[in-house]
């Protein structure tokens, strides 16, 4: 089956042109993958059909006149029905919430800072409404969910959870801890460092105290040898003059 094929290499028998004549538009093997679905989405190969993107959802507001019950409902690409509370929205990832048309026109909206005193509501409608990260980001700065409500009824809206943001004080601790014993552990290398140094001088200094006591220590002047010969030379001299 071409779903399973993982021989990707170029010399491989298997190529582009079998994939798309066997109706996978997105497959491992294909390339580009990263750019099917929007930043962080995963795609799912639908026989002859296409694909569909995990961040990828389609809604219905069901809001007119002839609705018993307004509600919004939210779907998977492949028109799976899903349960908002059972939605995480993963941090880094951009998702794609498609409003399909109804009755009223009406809008599906969201509400996230922009800075710390001012709101900015973004809204689509026939359309897609594009979550970034950073969008998630400050939409969930200060709780973890989003809300999405319809277009002039606040009212009617759906929370959707986001993951958990990370504690930036947890990873500066951690870096606070590896800086302190990087710190303690060259101050001992350098320590042990100038420890063997000096432990070579001073043995150098005995070798060489040692090399200057084992050679032989000559003295100046005449030997006693020399001083009695010229003494035994004085006294013939003496003797020979005297004699008449």
């Amino acid at each position: 089956l071409l779903a399973n094929r993982t021989d990707c290499e170029y010399d491989s028998q298997l190529n582009f042109d079998a994939l798309l004549l066997g109706g996978y538009y997105c497959h491992q093997c294909l390339p580009e993958q990263d750019l099917t679905c929007d930043v962080g989405g995963i795609c799912a190969n639908v026989q002859w059909l296409g694909y569909t993107c995990d961040n990828e959802y389609f809604v219905t507001i069901n809001a007119g006149e002839t609705s018993p019950s307004p509600s919004i409902e939210i779907q998977f690409a492949n028109g799976t029905s899903v349960d908002p509370s059972t939605i995480l929205l993963q941090r880094g990832v951009t998702y794609r919430f498609t409003v399909l048309e109804n009755e009223e026109n009406l809008g599906l909206c969201t509400s996230m800072s922009e800075s710390s005193s001012s709101m900015q509501t973004l809204c689509a409608a026939k359309g897609p409404l594009l979550l970034s990260s950073n969008d998630i980001d400050n939409a969930s700065s200060i709780s973890s969910e989003i809300v999405l409500f319809v277009e002039g009824n606040e009212g009617l809206n759906v929370t959707i959870a986001v993951e958990e943001k990370e504690d930036d004080s947890d990873d500066k601790a951690s870096l606070s801890i590896g800086a302190i014993i990087g710190i303690v552990i060259g101050s001992v290398m350098c320590l042990l460092i100038a420890v063997v140094f000096v432990r070579k001088k001073m043995q150098m200094s005995e070798a060489e105290k040692t090399v200057d006591s084992s050679q032989p220590v000559v003295h100046a002047g005449v030997s006693t040898d020399l001083n009695e010969q010229a003494c035994e030379e004085v006294a013939d001299v003496s003797t020979s003059s005297s004699d008449p």
